[in-house]
């Protein structure tokens, strides 16, 4: 089962834990107050544990340490402890130590050496400091004291110290050290200490003992008779169906583009170098005209045709998957249940005894403390 939390509220007498158990545990309204206070004369007013919801939770408040009329032991602490934490069902605690700023020396170490020899060393990781009665401090000593209460915390291994004051505070002013409370108590994790434990043990063992000697009684009960069968029926299902799509993509082709350029073109022809007529006359012929072969240039024009890349639309098919749904016959195992009348021997289970056996434990505890 889950961790119930408790804080208990743990130091000397007169150190104002039944004041702020009072404003913890009510709505802060003197006329509300629960418990009886101290009125200085160093006699504890609080004798038994008392387990509460508080605005921070179960709270238990505590018998001051050091009781002048020694009507406990603080050895008997951790007990009266973990009496009180068991009566609420909560299985572990946080601590919540009280140094009183008003007097003018201070009693932490001594405080917390008394919780360490009550509930094991183990302790000092889930305590928080709560430094009470600030405005009985005067103020140009307040922060002094404060710092010498933190060092005193820290060498002890205990890092959360809050400053509290119960008189003369605004509602604002509760709220806010309240939650710097919450803060601290939150910054802690919650133990089991060793009295609490073994008082759950042997809680735990006296009723497994009572149950072992408890008479099984008979009754008659349905038996429940488990019956497989299969149920079918048609669900819906998707899955993923494959359709050809047409995509217009952009396509990239060749092609070949004319373009006309002027060349220089050379030829042949035939030229004829006429002879004057005298001059073949004269020579009997032997002049006669020279034919030969001449070399001419000119411009044509000629096609020519470049390669160039252009771009198109295509349309091409393409693949694809879209949801789609169809029926789909699912058979179900099942089973059911029929009820057969049957006399059975039935136990009680040790949870059943647990209520006996606390009761049975928390006597017998208190029944051996020296002082009542």
């Amino acid at each position: 089962s889950p961790s119930v939390v408790a804080t208990v509220l743990y130091g000397p007498t007169q150190a104002g834990k039944s004041t702020t158990f009072n404003f913890l545990s009510t709505n802060g309204k003197k006329d509300s107050y629960v418990e009886e206070v101290g009125d200085g004369s160093g006699e504890s007013v609080t004798v038994n544990t008392c387990l509460r919801d508080s605005k921070i939770g179960h709270l238990l408040d505590t018998p001051g340490i050091n009781d002048s009329m020694l009507r406990f032991t603080n050895d008997e602490a951790g007990k009266k402890v973990a009496l009180g934490v068991a009566d609420g069902g909560a299985t572990k605690l946080k601590f919540v130590v009280f140094e009183s700023m008003a007097n003018d020396s201070m009693n932490l170490r001594n405080t917390l050496v008394a919780l360490v020899e009550s509930f094991g060393k183990d302790v000092l990781g889930s305590t928080v400091i709560l430094a009470t009665k600030a405005d009985r401090c005067k103020e140009e000593h307040r922060e002094k004291r404060l710092e010498k209460l933190r060092n005193a915390a820290a060498q002890k291994g205990v890092d959360q110290v809050v400053l509290w004051q119960n008189e003369d505070v605004s509602e604002e002013e509760q709220a806010m050290q309240l939650n710097r409370l919450k803060d601290a108590l939150a910054g802690v994790p919650a133990i089991q200490t060793d009295d609490l434990e073994d008082l759950q043990q042997r809680v735990l063992q006296r009723a497994q003992e009572l149950c072992e000697k408890a008479a099984p009684r008979e009754e008659t009960v349905n038996l429940e008779v488990d019956e497989e069968y299969v149920d079918s029926r048609e669900v819906p299902e998707e899955y993923d169906e494959e359709y050809v799509d047409y995509e217009s993509q952009n396509e990239e082709y060749e092609t070949f583009v004319p373009r006309t350029e002027m060349m220089d073109f050379e030829y042949e022809y035939k030229a004829v170098d006429r002879k004057p007529f005298i001059a073949k006359l004269f020579t009997l012929g032997l002049v006669q005209d020279e034919h030969y072969t001449k070399t001419g240039k000119k411009q044509v024009p000629v096609t020519k045709y470049d390669t160039v890349t252009r771009s198109r639309s295509v349309q091409r098919p393409v693949k694809k998957t879209r949801k789609a749904v169809r029926s789909k016959t699912v058979h179900d195992k099942k089973t059911r249940t029929k009820s057969v009348a049957e006399t059975v021997q039935v136990r009680r289970t040790v949870e059943d005894f647990i209520p006996e056996a606390r009761q049975q434990i928390t006597a017998e505890i208190r029944a051996s403390f020296k002082h009542s």
